[in-house]
């Protein structure tokens, strides 16, 4: 039986440009509420770097403040301010948070569209000793079939990338993810910070 999650990973979409959430990111991080109000959860936690082209503010701010605002305190609130998709939220969020703080039990939250292409990305970034649940947001898109290409093609391209190596194996994950993917190839500042940000939450 899936105890009580530590945390719930909010996966985030699109800011709006004036840096607030789209309808999209915001039903996520009500769902998560929801959850953490239903005691399903101990905490939140909410990824997401500057991945919105043109706005001065992450992904990880703008759900956070949305979260304040709905009265949740900071002190159940976790941040991961780096990564720049939903590869990028799932392995910064493991090595950044899961890991430091010795989570075992985690619900990840999205919309029903993207819970099919979370679920292959969470367990070969997971790999195995972990209880993982999925909470998948309900939308008018969740049938449109140019949606579901799109996660289709997204989910190929992972695979693609991370063919050979070994699921759950952090340091070659890692490797891969900075030599080979698109948005994160040679971004020795994302690294850097990263490896802050185990350093800080592991102490």
């Amino acid at each position: 039986m899936f105890e009580q999650s530590s945390t719930v990973i909010i996966h985030s979409h699109w800011n709006n440009c004036d840096g607030s959430l789209s309808y999209q990111g915001e039903a996520r991080v009500k769902k998560g509420i929801e959850l953490f109000v239903k005691r399903k959860t101990l905490s939140l936690t909410m990824p997401g770097g500057y991945a919105t082209i043109g706005v001065e503010k992450t992904n990880s701010e703008s759900m956070k403040q949305y979260a304040l605002k709905a009265g949740i305190e900071e002190r159940f609130i976790y941040s991961e301010h780096l990564s720049l998709d939903t590869v990028g939220e799932a392995i910064f969020t493991k090595l950044g948070i899961v890991l430091p703080y010795k989570f075992k039990n985690i619900i990840a939250v999205s919309h029903r569209y993207h819970i099919s292409r979370l679920r292959n990305i969470y367990e070969f970034v997971y790999g195995l000793g972990f209880n993982i649940r999925y909470e998948e947001v309900k939308s008018d898109l969740d049938n449109d079939l140019t949606l579901l290409s799109k996660e289709y093609k997204s989910l190929t391209a992972f695979h693609k990338t991370f063919e050979g190596v070994t699921p759950g194996n952090d340091v070659e994950i890692l490797e891969r993810l900075f030599e080979f993917h698109p948005l994160y190839k040679g971004r020795t500042d994302l690294q850097d910070a990263l490896q802050e940000m185990i350093r800080s939450n592991s102490n």
